[in-house]
């Protein structure tokens, strides 16, 4: 059962956690946001209401083109909006995180940090 769009998503139970292997929670990620390109995307739009195309350029490290390929696939997953203008003959675009994509980051370090606890024993 999908949650409401913009629902905040559970931080994951102990009991969770603790059902099998690291390779079994390692595998439970979510591949979309694991994706070091999307993760990092993800991250830098967490931390701001919005990111024309070029700064996201620059903080991720990203060409050109393996950006656009993540901005599709995050934008067609509902986690992020891509807004298109025209300013002087040019197109900028602006990406912002979505509700969903906010929820989904914040249930991946949740995760990762479940992971990391497990794994050193504490």
């Amino acid at each position: 059962m999908s949650k409401p769009r913009g629902a905040v998503a559970s931080k994951p139970t102990p009991r969770e956690s603790q059902n099998g292997s690291l390779v079994a929670a390692l595998a439970d990620l979510n591949r979309l946001v694991h994706e070091p390109a999307r993760l990092a995307i993800l991250t830098v739009l967490a931390h701001c209401d919005s990111a024309d195309f070029a700064f996201l350029e620059g903080a991720t490290g990203l060409t050109k083109g393996n950006l656009w390929v993540q901005l599709t696939r995050l934008e067609e997953a509902s986690l992020i909006g891509v807004e298109k203008t025209q300013k002087k003959n040019r197109t900028i675009t602006t990406v912002r995180l979505l509700p969903e994509g906010r929820s989904q980051l914040q249930r991946y370090w949740w995760r990762m940090e479940e992971i990391r606890n497990g794994a050193s024993g504490s």
